[in-house]
């Protein structure tokens, strides 16, 4: 399946997040963290991890809203780590997805408010391959559940970009959860 290539996708998610929090005065200070977690759900979702870690059986990663950003918000009256809670809010993103529901807010159990964070599932010819989940944290929760739904533009254009068969219909797709 070398047509699916997982780290345009990844790619453009992190470049639209970032486009997305210039229009908000709170990411001015370029500080915040945009994680994608990919969760294979079939082989075939495994298998295009494997490239990159043979052993692996999810595959995250996180970057700085900014290049010259730093995760971790040096505010004197509130600190906040930006990577941790990105962290905590893919916790709950999954749980509540489990459990159909929303999950209260938890710290001490690692899970954060799911406010911020966006899941797709990743379909190739019709069948779920992974579950992807955008989460971003950096500025307030409705800012970065915003900031987060800008990922849906770079999916899009990933699963335009993606492989077609011979009739010319696409094979990839996706489900915005």
């Amino acid at each position: 399946m070398k047509d699916v290539r997982l780290g345009d996708l990844f790619d453009g998610v992190i470049k639209a997040c970032r486009e997305r929090a210039k229009e908000f005065t709170r990411f001015d200070h370029t500080d915040g963290a945009i994680r994608i977690s990919y969760l294979p759900q079939s082989q075939l979702g495994l298998e295009w991890i494997k490239p990159v870690c043979k052993n692996a059986s999810r595959y995250e990663m996180v970057a700085r809203i900014s290049d010259d950003g730093n995760f971790v918000l040096n505010r004197a009256t509130d600190p906040v780590d930006t990577y941790s809670i990105s962290a905590m809010r893919v916790a709950s993103c999954l749980r509540s997805q489990e459990l159909e529901e929303d999950v209260a807010p938890d710290e001490k159990r690692g899970f954060a408010s799911a406010i911020g964070t966006t899941a797709y599932q990743l379909l190739y010819d019709h069948r779920i391959f992974a579950l992807m989940i955008v989460s971003v944290s950096g500025a307030i929760p409705e800012e970065d559940e915003l900031v987060a739904k800008a990922a849906s533009e770079a999916v899009e254009e990933w699963r335009k970009n993606g492989p077609y068969d011979e009739a010319g219909r696409p094979r990839l797709f996706y489900i915005a959860n």
